[in-house]
Formats: C-alpha cells, sequence, structure tokens
C-alpha cells in the first residue's frame, strides 16, 4: 500500500504544489494591490462560498470516491458517477435559490458594502466549485491521480492569470479576485471533465434511486462529521468578521493563508489515502493499512510542528517578506495557527481510515468534541 500511496500521492502533490505555489504568488499581488478592507470582505466571501459548498455537498464527494473505488463492475461505477453528479446538482440548484434571503441576513451581520457586492457573484461560484469537487472525487474513485495533478496544475494556471489580468493590471479588486476564481474553477473542471468522460462518459438516462439513497444515507454521517470539522477551523472567521469587521478579517486571513495552503497540500495525500485504504479494506489488508496511518501521522506531524517553530522564531520577517510590513501584526498568530492545523490534520487521517472501513460515526464524538472546544 505504501507505494500505490506514494505514487499516487506524487502526482496529485505534483499538481496541487504547482497550483498553491502560483496561488500565493497570485495572493501577493492581490494582497498588495488592494485596501485591507477590500480584502477583508474577499476572505469573508470565501468563507461563505466554503461553507454553501460543504453544505450542499451532504457526503456524496467521499461516499461516491468510496463506492467507486471499491466497485469492480463498470456499470455501476458509471451508475454511481450518474447518480453522484445528478444529485449533487439538484441540491445545489436548492440552494442557489436560498442565497436570496440569506443576502439580507448576511447585511445584518456584517455591515461591509464590499461583501454586499460580491454576494452577487455566490450562485455560479457555488455551482462551478461544487461541479469542480465532483469530478475530483470520481477521478479519486478511479485512480486517476495523474488526471487530478494534472487538474490542478491548470487551475493554478488559470488562478495566476486571472489575477495578472483582473487585479493587477486590470486593478478590479475584489471583483478582480472573483473573476480569477471563476477563471481558475473552470479551467479545473473542464479538464476533470474530460478525464472522467474519456475513460466513462457521464450519463443521467439509468439513475438508479436505490444507489443515490446509498449514496446519502452512508454520506449523511460523513456531512456531519465535515460540518464539525469545518467550525472547528472556520468558525473564527465568521465571529471575527461580525465582531471586528472586513479589515481585522484581512489581518487573520493572511495569517491563516499559510496554514490553508498546508492544508490543501496536505488534501493529495489524504484523498490518495482514501481511495487507497478504501480498495484494500475490500480486500481485507488491514496490516498494510495500520503500517501506512502510522508513517503518515509521524511525518505529517514532524513536518507540520517544525514548520510551526521556524514560524514562532520568523514569524514577523516572513509576513514581511511575503505581504508587506502592513501585514506584521499578524505573525504571533501564524505559529497558533499551525500547530491547530497540526492537530486537525492528523485527527482527518483517522478519519479517513475509519471512513475506508465503512465506520463514519465513529469519528462523529471526536469532531463534535473539537467542534464545541472551537466555538
Amino acid at each position: 500500500m505504501l507505494a500505490t500511496l506514494a505514487r499516487g500521492s506524487a502526482s496529485v502533490l505534483s499538481g496541487m504544489g504547482l497550483r498553491k505555489s502560483l496561488g500565493f504568488v497570485a495572493l501577493m499581488l492581490a494582497v498588495r494591490s488592494m485596501p485591507r478592507q477590500e480584502f477583508g470582505a474577499y476572505v469573508l466571501f470565501e468563507v461563505i462560498l466554503a461553507s454553501l459548498v460543504l453544505l450542499s455537498d451532504f457526503g456524496l464527494m467521499q461516499s461516491s470516491a468510496r463506492l467507486i473505488a471499491t466497485e469492480s463492475e463498470a456499470g455501476e461505477k458509471s451508475a454511481a458517477v450518474g447518480a453522484t453528479v445528478a444529485t449533487r446538482l439538484v441540491i445545489v440548484a436548492l440552494f442557489c435559490l436560498l442565497l436570496i434571503p440569506t443576502r439580507g441576513l448576511l447585511r445584518r451581520f456584517y455591515d461591509s458594502p464590499e461583501l454586499d457586492a460580491l454576494m452577487g457573484y455566490m450562485p455560479w461560484l457555488l455551482v462551478l466549485n461544487s461541479a469542480n469537487d465532483i469530478f475530483t472525487f470520481i477521478l479519486l474513485g478511479m485512480h486517476r491521480h495523474a488526471a487530478m495533478g494534472v487538474a490542478q496544475l491548470v487551475g493554478g494556471i488559470g488562478n495566476l492569470v486571472g489575477v495578472a489580468l483582473f487585479v493587477w493590471i486590470g486593478r478590479r479588486g475584489a471583483v478582480g479576485l472573483v473573476w480569477s476564481t471563476t477563471l481558475s474553477v473552470a479551467s479545473s473542471l473542464a479538464y476533470e471533465y474530460l478525464a472522467v468522460g474519456a475513460v466513462m462518459p457521464v450519463r443521467f438516462n439509468r439513475l438508479r434511486w436505490r444507489l443515490i439513497k446509498n449514496l446519502l444515507s452512508f454520506g449523511f454521517v460523513l456531512h456531519l462529521n465535515s460540518l464539525l470539522g469545518f467550525v472547528f477551523t472556520r468558525v473564527d472567521t465568521f465571529l471575527l468578521g461580525a465582531l471586528a469587521g472586513p479589515a481585522a478579517v484581512a489581518a487573520y486571513g493572511v495569517a491563516m493563508k499559510l496554514p490553508e495552503n498546508v492544508r490543501y497540500l496536505f488534501d493529495s495525500l489524504r484523498l490518495v489515502y482514501l481511495g487507497t485504504a478504501s480498495q484494500h479494506f475490500s480486500l481485507s489488508q488491514a496490516a498494510k493499512i495500520k503500517e501506512a496511518l502510522e508513517i503518515t501521522v509521524r511525518w505529517t506531524a514532524f513536518a507540520l510542528l517544525g514548520t510551526a517553530m521556524v514560524a514562532t522564531v520568523f514569524g514577523r520577517e516572513i509576513m514581511r517578506l511575503l505581504f508587506s510590513k502592513e501585514y506584521l501584526a499578524s505573525a504571533p498568530v501564524l505559529p497558533v495557527l499551525l500547530a491547530s492545523m497540526t492537530l486537525f490534520l492528523v485527527n482527518c487521517l483517522f478519519g479517513s481510515t475509519l471512513v475506508a472501513a465503512g465506520k463514519p460515526k465513529r469519528i462523529l464524538v471526536v469532531n463534535l468534541i473539537t467542534a464545541v472546544l472551537s466555538v
């Protein structure tokens, strides 16, 4: 299993690493070209978008990846792909309708004209991000790790080009960031759709309601776990925006970008681990999974806690170099966020193991405790 995990992770990690590197360059350009208030509004917009994408998931992504990875019949795999795409898009369409009353509610909590202007772009980004997530996990279930890596690279190039055109040259500020995100996600989605269709055409003429029911029933507990994990990592941004405004969110968001990029890079390993572990559990090869889990946890903790120690010593220098002296106040927060992210990611590994084993309910209590403590 270690060899499969290493090969798959390398493919996805290379694409994800390049995407996040390009994205970080784009972020540095964006932060230096707009006021903190406007950038803070965009950070809040990102968090709201991420919460809606997560809420509309209902565990479909992970449950479909596990089903596709463990199913041996090509017809069942194709049926799972069609059921996942159709169900998710219907749910997302309903959420788009709910955005109308939600916008008025946000005005009561966040007195930010910049955020209110950005909310008009939310529906299409919700659809694009949700569809992109669907096809990422379908490729995961199909073990198309190289295609996942290429899709990440395509998205990273699209993001950098978008920021250069709309933010750096066009001076469109937060709206330019929205357009660059649109370009990034749309280009990545287009490649993923072609990669899935080349192996397994997406068809909706044979939807099986029993299969949809199974995906949703298995995914419901996964959905609750994901929601609790989101509360653990993101509720602070919502509260900070409501209590201190977008400018404070900008300072906190800049510090959070480094741990976030670490988390996204880690996701390449976790996604490959989930698909590979699901396959090995179906073959009753628990010993190989145990060995891979122990090694992965050790190296994850070592790398992230080491990075947190470096940030403790050189935090101010890092913030000045990457984001300018305007964000030096964010330096003390950085090592704390990195240490917290270490615990979160190790917990994700254990959770992915239980999901692969078909026992997602066991991690619900752990995530509930972490979410309560976070609040």
